[in-house]
């Protein structure tokens, strides 16, 4: 069995050097298929991924691994420099939260929006008569990342580690806005949380300045900006 896996990972490597980057891709899904635990074969893989995506995934499984792989630890974090953040924001922002910080979501949301950005929640972006569970699925399809209200209620719920792990394996970004201080070491984050809880208008500006929507005139939310 590893005599077979060395000699594929051998072949993927010979496909990468040739350029032949599809069938070291086909190859690599065969090893892991075979072998999900083969931490070479995740980092190959992000070497000759399509999607900044894909090489994410890829890249989230090696640490899933090893969390101490440094080489993998830095590719990840230059995966999530702003430039990427933003490009991922332009596709939607999906916004994950617990029941209790319903009333801090949607305000957030309302300011978000006031400053241009494209922003999607459940209880006020649900269209009529669709089904709960398919119009979630449908937004976590189209938007490109996810902002999490942090709280320690988000922490232990549910509904937040399945849209986190949704966002995760696909290899999408996750921001977290850190409304509470909580301790989130389990939701496997690795971007650092903005915050809000000391000041809200200036934790809103530097979100607004990292998702690049026009910058607010005035250090406020959308009630002062008005």
């Amino acid at each position: 069995m590893v005599n077979d896996l060395n000699r594929l990972l051998s072949a993927v490597g010979q496909y990468a050097r040739a350029g032949q980057y599809h069938r070291a891709r086909q190859l690599l899904w065969r090893v892991i298929a075979a072998a999900p635990h083969e931490e070479q074969a995740w980092l190959m893989l992000a070497s000759v991924a399509q999607t900044i995506e894909e090489r994410r995934a890829a890249l989230a499984r090696v640490l899933a691994l090893d969390p101490a792989h440094t080489r993998a630890r830095q590719a990840y974090l230059r995966s999530l420099e702003t430039h990427y953040v933003r490009q991922a924001a332009q596709a939607g922002v999906f916004i994950s939260y617990a029941h209790p910080d319903e009333l801090f979501a949607v305000e957030l949301v309302e300011d978000l929006r006031f400053f241009g950005v494209p922003v999607w929640l459940d209880i006020t972006d649900m269209p009529n008569g669709s089904d709960w569970y398919e119009a979630i699925e449908a937004a976590m399809q189209r938007c490109g990342l996810l902002l999490l209200i942090a709280s320690p209620s988000a922490a232990r719920a549910d509904n937040v580690r399945s849209e986190l792990k949704r966002f995760a394996d696909a290899g999408k970004i996750i921001i977290p806005v850190q409304r509470h201080q909580a301790d989130l070491s389990g939701l496997n984050l690795w971007y650092p949380p903005i915050d809000f809880g000391e000041d809200y208008s200036s934790g809103l500006q530097d979100l607004i300045h990292l998702l690049s929507a026009p910058e607010p005139a005035l250090t406020g939310s959308r009630k002062k900006a008005t």
